[in-house]
């Protein structure tokens, strides 16, 4: 892959650790594949928040390019679009990852009902990184563009 031009972000892929259960609300654990982008739900089955958020988390983070983090996000032309503009000249590195801070599952879960974003604070490779997600058509995506009007606004 070619290096970022000079002011683009260095994308990350493949995260080498989940979310750190000892710092989850409730136990979370993730693998390291990105099954897809985090599969809906089965019919019938009660949505665990904790555990669609960290699938969908897992999926976002080991993203090899953008069109698989697109996977993993709201979708939309401006999301697309901002994506392949953002991401498609970078290096996608290895990543590590855990979530820092989340609501508790009995709130994600009130939150997801009604179609609220909800704030998950991570720490990516020791930094620390807001990311907003959204239950949206079954299951939880990142809400790409609003965590990156977030991040440009607190630069």
């Amino acid at each position: 892959m070619r290096s970022p031009a000079p002011g683009r972000p260095q994308a990350e892929a493949a995260p080498q650790a989940g979310p750190d259960p000892a710092r989850s609300p409730s136990p979370a654990t993730s693998s390291a594949s990105a099954e897809a982008a985090a599969p809906e739900q089965p019919a019938g089955r009660p949505v665990d928040p904790v555990e669609g958020i960290t699938k969908a988390l897992t999926a976002y983070y080991a993203a090899g390019n953008w069109q698989d983090r697109y996977r993993t996000a709201v979708q939309g032309d401006e999301v697309r679009e901002k994506m392949r503009q953002l991401y498609e000249d970078v290096d996608w590195v290895s990543v590590q990852w855990t979530v820092a801070q989340m609501p508790t599952a009995d709130q994600l879960a009130s939150l997801g009902r009604r179609g609220e974003r909800v704030r998950i604070d991570t720490l990516t490779n020791g930094h620390p990184h807001s990311i907003y997600m959204i239950f949206s058509d079954g299951r939880w995506r990142v809400d790409w563009l609003h965590s990156l009007n977030t991040l440009w606004l607190t630069k």
